[in-house]
């Protein structure tokens, strides 16, 4: 059994470091944070998805029905789904050369589809707000139909264009009428999707990124990443010699850590504050979690392209999360509910936030490898604070009057988030001092150039 269940993560490790590795190097990038952003919150908001799926068509049948249904029945749909969608990765560009060129990639349908999922859980997680009562199994396949129309959204997204601009694109020579040659010139609106990416030099060498011009200074936040000798990009032995890397890890570890302390214990938590069901606050975390995902990595891009760094958000989700945790430690249950959202939320970003930043530090060129290491960060996380932390406070506990498995009182858990707070804060003056303030100083020094 443990072997088949070690199959089932790796299984799905592998598909979201592809669809993550996919996304970010076929999309502009300066639309990262908000690509980031959509793919992580498909990933955020599955939890919901699958209870609400799970009660309403498998409750009665048993667990092993719905797991066959997942192993079998979602694979094929999404195999089928994919052969007519053909996605061509566009050239790496800088933000600047993005800007000039008008590239828009229009994510509206997307937004649709996703925003009318969550109002279809939010009304599944919340029945008192409908004013009649849906049978179970009609309950679930509405929400299968509703899911499965994200299938559709790639035939009305458009593909990736180029806005009426005055760059004039060389189509290459060819022969005219007296047999002489001419170049045949386009504007860029006026060429098919994607066209322009696969044949035609966008710039010269003066003002390539890699090859020198305005572009090559900007080393954080230029689209391309740090170059080195090895190309487009850091490798992750590079990586692991970079300080960056290492306060990414060390600001992913802690917030995603912090995140599962509250999701992995969220009912005993509710217990311990006295409350008799933790349904609605399991339903509120999976919500909150997806819209975190998806809100940061589209503020994330509205703040790079203010001019500051994408990693300042980062230090702020930090933050966050560090006032979250003190106020869970001082174990106030009016303010439970609450804090459960903002802790969903900080937590989900953390996920967008840093998978952008992989790309733009690092490159996207190994941002699969980059990431992939980077993403351990949750895993030890959970496993130091959510397991290790949580039964070092929560066994030690002593309870006068409650049985010897019960936890009672705002104690359970004071110390818990006691120390996942402070973990967080120190996190966010690493992040800031090694990301931000470098990034900082950077630009002053290109300033007075």
């Amino acid at each position: 059994m443990g072997f088949f269940f070690y199959l089932a993560n790796f299984g799905t490790s592998c598909y979201g470091q592809a669809a993550t590795t996919t996304v970010l190097r076929s999309f502009p990038a300066s639309d990262r944070g908000k690509v980031a952003g959509a793919i992580k919150s498909i990933f955020g908001l599955s939890s919901a998805v699958l209870s609400v799926l799970y009660a309403g068509l498998f409750g009665s049948v048993g667990v092993g029905r719905f797991l066959l249904f997942l192993s079998i029945g979602v694979p094929l749909v999404g195999t089928i789904s994919s052969v007519p969608i053909n996605v061509v990765p566009p050239k790496h560009l800088s933000y600047a050369t993005e800007r000039v060129q008008g590239v828009d990639p229009r994510m509206k349908p997307f937004y649709t589809w996703l925003g009318s999922v969550t109002a279809f859980l939010i009304l599944a997680a919340t029945p008192a707000l409908l004013p009649f009562t849906l049978p179970v199994p009609w309950t679930g396949l509405a929400l299968l139909l509703l899911v499965s129309t994200v299938a559709a959204v790639p035939f009305f997204y458009g593909s990736l264009y180029i806005r009426g601009s005055p760059l004039m694109l060389s189509r290459g020579p060819s022969m005219d009428s007296d047999g002489g040659m001419e170049r045949e010139e386009r504007r860029g609106s006026d060429l098919a999707p994607c066209e322009f990416r696969l044949e035609d030099d966008l710039f010269g060498r003066e003002h390539h990124p890699l090859l020198g011009g305005p572009d090559n200074g900007n080393e954080t936040h230029a689209g391309l990443g740090r170059v080195t000798d090895s190309g487009y990009g850091y490798t992750w032995k590079e990586c692991l010699q970079d300080g960056g890397w290492w306060a990414l890890y060390v600001g992913f570890f802690c917030g995603a850590g912090s995140g599962l302390v509250v999701i992995n214990n969220v009912a005993s938590i509710a217990s311990s504050l006295g409350m008799v069901s933790s349904d609605l606050l399991v339903s509120l975390i999976g919500i909150s979690n997806a819209l975190g995902r998806l809100s940061a990595g589209w503020i994330s891009d509205r703040v790079v392209a203010a001019g500051l760094p994408r990693s300042l958000l980062l230090s702020a989700m930090l933050l966050t999360t560090c006032g979250v945790d003190f106020l869970l430690a001082a174990g106030i249950r009016s303010f439970l509910y609450p804090l459960c959202v903002a802790a969903g939320c900080c937590y989900g970003s953390m996920f967008s936030l840093v998978l952008a930043l992989t790309a733009d530090i690092f490159g996207p060129e190994h941002v699969g490898t980059n990431y992939g290491l980077l993403d351990l960060g949750p895993a030890v996380g959970s496993f130091v604070f959510a397991t290790g932390v949580v039964a070092l406070f929560y066994d030690n506990v002593d309870n006068e009057g409650a049985s010897s498995d019960d936890c009672v009182g705002p104690q359970c858990f004071g110390g818990t988030f006691f120390v996942t707070g402070l973990s967080c804060l120190c996190a966010c003056v690493v992040v800031y001092v090694v990301l931000v303030r470098t990034d900082f100083n950077n630009r002053s020094r290109r300033a007075e150039l």
